[in-house]
C-alpha cells in the first residue's frame, strides 16, 4: 500500500482533485489508508461526502477502509445523507473485500449484523431501505 499522499485536509478542493486523478489512474486501491484519514477527518463534510463516493471505485478493499465506513454508518449523530452514502459505500466494499488468509481480526459478519440492526430499529425509512438494498446485494454476491 502506498504512502498517504492526501497531506493537509484542510486544502480540500486539492484532495478531492487528487482522489479523482487516482481514479483516472486506476489507483484508488494503492491509496485505500489515505482514503480511511480522510473518512476519519471531521472537519470537512465535502471530504467525507468525497471519500464515500470515492470508495465505491475500489476493486479490493481493505479492512481499515470498511471499519471507517462503518464506523459513519453506525454514527446515529451523524446526518442522513452521509450514512446513506456510508450505507452504499459498506455494500460495495464489503463485496469486494478479497478473502483473507489466516486471521485477520476484522470479521466482516459483524458488519453486516450491525447493518442488520440499525434496519431493524426506528429510524429514517429511507436509510433503512439503503440499509436493506445494500444488504440484499451483500447476500448475492458473498458466499
Amino acid at each position: 500500500m502506498a504512502a498517504d499522499i492526501f497531506g493537509n485536509l484542510t486544502e480540500w478542493g486539492r484532495v478531492i482533485d487528487q482522489l479523482e486523478q487516482l481514479k483516472s489512474d486506476g489507483l484508488l486501491d494503492e491509496h485505500q489508508a489515505g482514503l480511511a484519514r480522510i473518512l476519519r477527518y471531521p472537519d470537512n463534510w465535502r471530504l467525507t461526502e468525497a471519500g464515500l463516493a470515492y470508495a465505491l471505485e475500489i476493486r479490493q478493499a481493505n479492512d481499515l477502509l470498511i471499519a471507517e465506513a462503518t464506523r459513519i454508518f453506525s454514527d446515529q449523530n451523524a446526518y442522513l445523507e452521509v450514512r446513506l452514502l456510508a450505507t452504499q459505500a459498506l455494500g460495495h466494499l464489503l463485496i469486494h473485500r478479497p478473502p483473507q488468509s489466516g486471521r485477520s481480526g476484522y470479521d466482516p459478519g459483524r458488519v453486516i449484523e450491525t447493518m442488520e440492526q440499525i434496519a431493524n430499529a426506528p429510524g429514517a425509512p429511507r436509510l433503512k431501505t439503503a440499509i436493506l438494498e445494500s444488504l440484499e446485494l451483500i447476500r448475492e454476491k458473498l458466499p
